[in-house]
């Protein structure tokens, strides 16, 4: 059984207002239709059934289709201005300052004194910025999911995270992060963008709580997004970046790139050759 404080260490994530209405609309209608396309195989499984009573629980919720934001998707705007601010610094969310920001997330979005100490000022002030505009939104998100329980009266689900999925309003966070991506051109702050929604996707609590069906679906999304207008170094790069996530080998990611290097001119032989193996399922061992 998991802790509150597992939780908490391992839970990530404004654009306008009312385009932020439109994209989790957006985004939960597509999900949906993604999900009613079926599989080929006729049969709707425990997993596909379960993806469908979240989308169609969004999607007949009157908060959500209101005019103020979703709550995923207010975090995700949240999420896509910091991706801008790290840019505009030069700083890459998955290459720089890479160990300090493992250590945010390994102790609940606090920087130890310890480590502290030993940044710079601009790395304490970058620290900083990381830890409020994109760490605590995406614990507080999570906790907001998990408010009932931890209390005398907590209910039985809160043992076992049964109905986390339907409380975490994921689909409005991934579909803004999404569409924030198609709406960036290349460059560090897409590749930002696009490092936030693999840690998202890559989640242990995500991963544990969410359809794999439903994760795949979105990590598909993501990835065709990032790779509309990627060079292919930016690919390559892609592909080396979300090695270490289990949806790498997911089918829709594959076929995104796969797709990709189908259509390319640019890309080489031994680039192909790499894409491929940071792709590939690791050996049993």
């Amino acid at each position: 059984m998991s802790t509150m404080n597992e939780r908490r260490v391992d839970s990530g994530y404004r654009l306008d207002r009312g385009v932020a209405a439109a994209h989790a609309r957006r985004s939960l209608a597509g999900a949906l239709a993604a999900l009613m396309d079926g599989g080929g195989d006729g049969v709707m499984s425990a997993g596909r059934r379960d993806v469908a009573r979240v989308c169609l629980l969004l999607l007949l919720s009157p908060t959500l289709i209101a005019s103020s934001p979703s709550p995923g998707a207010d975090v995700a705007m949240g999420h896509l201005a910091v991706a801008k601010q790290f840019a505009t610094h030069n700083v890459s969310l998955s290459t720089d300052y890479a160990n300090v920001m493992k250590i945010f997330w390994d102790h609940g979005c606090n920087l130890p004194r310890r480590v502290r100490s030993g940044l710079d000022s601009d790395a304490r002030r970058l620290a900083s910025l990381y830890i409020k505009r994109y760490c605590q939104p995406w614990v507080d998100f999570w906790n907001e999911a998990m408010k009932p329980c931890g209390s005398c009266n907590s209910p039985e689900w809160c043992d076992f995270d049964t109905m986390i999925r339907f409380r975490l309003d994921l689909i409005g966070y991934l579909g803004a992060m999404v569409s924030g991506l198609d709406a960036t051109p290349s460059g560090l702050e897409k590749k930002n963008i696009m490092d936030m929604v693999s840690r998202a996707l890559g989640a242990r609590t995500v991963a544990n709580n969410f359809p794999r069906p439903f994760l795949e679906e979105w990590a598909g999304k993501a990835t065709i997004a990032y790779l509309k207008t990627a060079s292919a170094e930016e690919v390559i790069t892609l592909a080396n970046s979300i090695h270490p996530y289990w949806f790498r080998t997911s089918p829709p990611v594959r076929q995104a790139f796969a797709d990709y290097m189908s259509s390319s001119q640019t890309i080489s032989p031994a680039g192909r050759d790499t894409i491929e193996s940071q792709l590939a399922e690791e050996p049993e061992p």
